[in-house]
């Protein structure tokens, strides 16, 4: 059976300086399992999704958008780089937008009827890159880059007769998507809904679906980390009231967040990026999408005993 996992997320607006380009691409990391060799595969209809650029900058930019191998080894263990690029094909690879327009492309993917690729398992990345367009011309031009991550498995058999069509219902959301919190005393406890936040989860479809939400690294998502900013796991717990919620037809679910700041943080202030992933876990497609939490703690006073 096919089945498609999407970590998707709308990447930091990675910004050089004022004058670079601003740019967002999605998906920033897909995974497609059980795919059959001989086949041809429109990742767009597959799994109703197509590689969407964005420019989020305040002026016209042109971004463009190419099919490459991995710089190195594949990064997920157990996957090797693909073969041949020419395998994942791109219906439009380049674009010129307005400020805050999107484009898309469609994606196919074609796997060569060759029983060595039985049972491998593959990674294929998109650059896309994007630079401001100006009728100025200026001694340099800065380019914003952003990569993003297709894996895919391939069956270990050849393809059934009939080979049922499956996509992937990705119709929820999750609000908010992105929580700050400056000026955090170490050695917290801290109850995000006091603080005004609590996950909710919308479920946009005509039948009922269930999710599921853990705490992850950033880099497993493939959200960078800010200057100044580490991975929160290293030093806290992100916790939730709930790991799975069930939501019915055009409904809704809250999850309430609670965070563990260690004493150990008071040497220096420190800032730390959570992220939590909601993901669709029944009706054999699991959809995921992100909420990252930007803490800045202070250096705790000496002596002091600060309150959660």
């Amino acid at each position: 059976m096919l089945k498609i996992v999407f970590i998707v997320i709308s990447f930091f607006s990675l910004c050089s300086v004022s004058e670079a380009a601003a740019i967002s691409a999605t998906p920033a990391k897909v995974l497609i399992e059980n795919l059959y060799i001989g086949r041809t595969y429109d990742l767009t209809k597959v799994a109703n999704l197509p590689f969407e650029v964005k420019n989020t900058s305040a002026g016209k930019a042109r971004l463009s958008i190419r099919v490459s191998r991995p710089a190195s080894s594949a990064d997920e263990p157990g996957f090797e780089s693909i073969p041949d690029t020419a395998w994942l094909s791109l219906s439009q690879s380049n674009f010129i937008l307005s400020p805050h327009e999107s484009g898309s492309s469609g994606m196919i993917l074609r796997i060569p009827s060759d029983r060595a690729w039985l049972g491998k398992k593959f990674e294929v990345d998109i650059l896309t890159t994007g630079h401001e367009e100006s009728a100025v011309r200026r001694a340099f031009d800065l380019e914003v880059e952003l990569l993003s991550k297709i894996f895919f498995t391939v069956a270990d058999t050849e393809a059934p007769e009939h080979i049922p069509d499956m996509k992937v219902n990705l119709q929820f959301s999750v609000t908010p998507v992105s929580i700050t919190l400056s000026n955090v005393a170490p050695a917290m406890n801290i109850d995000l809904e006091k603080a005004g936040f609590i996950l909710n989860v919308e479920n946009l479809n005509n039948e009922e679906y269930s999710y599921s939400v853990r705490s992850i690294l950033p880099s497993e998502a493939l959200v960078p980390l800010p200057y100044g900013y580490r991975a929160g796991q290293e030093s806290g717990v992100l916790r939730f009231s709930a790991t799975n919620v069930t939501a019915g037809p055009r409904s809704s679910q809250k999850i309430k967040m609670f965070l563990d700041l260690p004493d150990s943080l008071n040497e220096k202030e420190s800032g730390l990026l959570f992220v939590a992933s909601l993901q669709v876990v029944n009706k054999g497609v699991r959809g995921t999408k992100l909420v990252k939490i930007y803490v800045k703690t202070r250096k705790k006073k000496e002596g002091s005993h600060e309150n959660p």
